[in-house]
């Protein structure tokens, strides 16, 4: 008897649902950011081998070391094409930690392809240009 004026009271304030619905699921981004609802989620899609739209770009490979000063201290790798535009390259890689794919190709003229989402660049192969 008890119980049931328990369940009914929690049922009242809605702290009980009578119907249960599926929880919502978190995505993961290469980087572990989560993405939740919104445009983001589009993101998670084409980062996580979706459907996604291949894009090549070929310019300089750099990298800032960003968050200095925290223990989330890192490198983040940009791609400056020749008209002179910088693109931010996510790295398959933890914030700390060095991508080892982009790290080879540091300071070196290359051709990328991968997904650009919202100025960043989510890439799939990374080639060095002219040898």
């Amino acid at each position: 008897m008890k119980v049931k004026i328990i369940l009914g009271i929690f049922l009242v304030m809605g702290i009980l649902s009578a119907t249960v619905s599926p929880a919502p699921v978190a995505l993961f981004g290469p980087t572990g950011r989560t993405v939740g609802s919104g445009p983001g989620q589009d993101l998670c899609m084409a980062a996580e081998g979706g459907p996604e739209i291949v894009e090549h770009y070929t310019g300089y490979l750099f990298y800032r070391t960003e968050r200095t000063g925290s223990k989330s201290e890192g490198p983040e790798y940009y791609l400056q094409t020749f008209d002179g535009r910088e693109i931010h390259v996510v790295k398959k890689a933890n914030l700390w930690e060095e991508d080892p794919q982009l790290q080879k190709m540091i300071d070196r003229k290359v051709w990328i392809g991968g997904s650009l989402v919202d100025g960043e660049l989510y890439y799939t192969e990374i080639k060095r240009l002219y040898g």
